[in-house]
């Protein structure tokens, strides 16, 4: 299902002359189009997924009564915002990092870490083995300067010849 954008947003790839921010009568329109799917689908649950300004979404359908509860996986720690407030409406917040979970419980906003993946204790299901010695330091995120591929490049740079028996990859 594709809904309405609340958001300043041009094309992928083209500068919006106005940076950020939201067009009221679209985010009404996207929030009646939410109620609308949630009450055709016969929805559960409402599982959203974003930066803070999903989870403030999240916090104002259910101040406006969406028919189901929500929940919202919150990729990062809050940046400062006044509509940081409606977070503290929007039904429970999950993380993958405790980074990003100590950030909304700075703001007096609970939030639980669920990390990605099966998560195992190899030492024990390998008995008395130890797992061999890794010889390798990958970095998992797009290279990017936003991502800090940057940062990762001059830092492998400078370890690189410290630690040859290494390998430092993207």
């Amino acid at each position: 299902h594709v809904l309405t954008n609340g958001r300043y947003r041009g094309e992928v790839g083209v500068e919006h002359r106005r940076r950020g921010g939201y067009q009221p009568l679209a985010i009404f329109r996207q929030m009646r189009e939410i109620f609308s799917l949630v009450r055709k689908l016969k929805l559960d649950i409402l599982h959203l997924f974003g930066f803070e300004r999903m989870v403030a979404l999240a916090g104002l359908l259910r101040l406006t009564r969406l028919p189901c509860p929500t929940t919202v996986t919150a990729y990062r720690r809050p940046k400062a915002s006044h509509w940081i407030k409606l977070a503290k409406h929007a039904g429970p917040i999950v993380t993958a990092t405790k980074h990003a979970q100590e950030g909304w419980q700075e703001l007096g906003i609970p939030a639980i870490q669920l990390r990605h993946g099966v998560i195992r204790e190899l030492c024990t299901e390998l008995d008395s083995t130890h797992p061999p010695v890794r010889k390798r330091v990958l970095f998992w995120r797009i290279l990017t300067e936003e991502a800090g591929g940057d940062l990762c490049v001059a830092a492998y740079n400078q370890l690189a010849s410290q630690f040859p028996e290494i390998s430092f990859d993207f």
